[in-house]
């Protein structure tokens, strides 16, 4: 979503692009549009610009894809939905950011 409401619809692989049917291959670096999942903005009930999104916690999960399942929450109760995002939560490799970020903060233990 943009500032205007305008929005383009795509697959965004993580790492800057968002990948579309009708504008092929957009970069996001540096840009910071507002961002959803199509399933989680339809639970929301289509909200329109609410500010750039910020980067998630809980990024690396998708409905359908088995070894990050989580269920589709347009049709799961939010409490189904919360207990299978901690189970996932729980279970999941940390990303890279966790893991640079935790030795950081061990370097700057050890200075100490």
């Amino acid at each position: 979503m943009e500032e205007d409401d305008s929005s383009i619809k795509g697959e965004y692989d993580g790492y800057g692009r968002l990948h579309t049917n009708n504008f092929g291959t957009v970069e996001i670096d540096g840009y910071e549009p507002c961002m959803y999942h199509v399933a989680c903005w339809e639970k929301a009930g289509k909200p329109g610009y609410t500010g750039p999104s910020e980067s998630s916690l809980d990024q690396g999960y998708f409905f359908g894809i088995h070894c990050h399942d989580l269920p589709d929450p347009r049709v799961v109760s939010d409490e189904e939905f919360q207990d299978a995002l901690k189970k996932a939560s729980e279970n999941r490799e940390p990303t890279i950011s966790e893991i640079l970020a935790e030795e950081r903060q061990n370097e700057n233990s050890c200075d100490n």
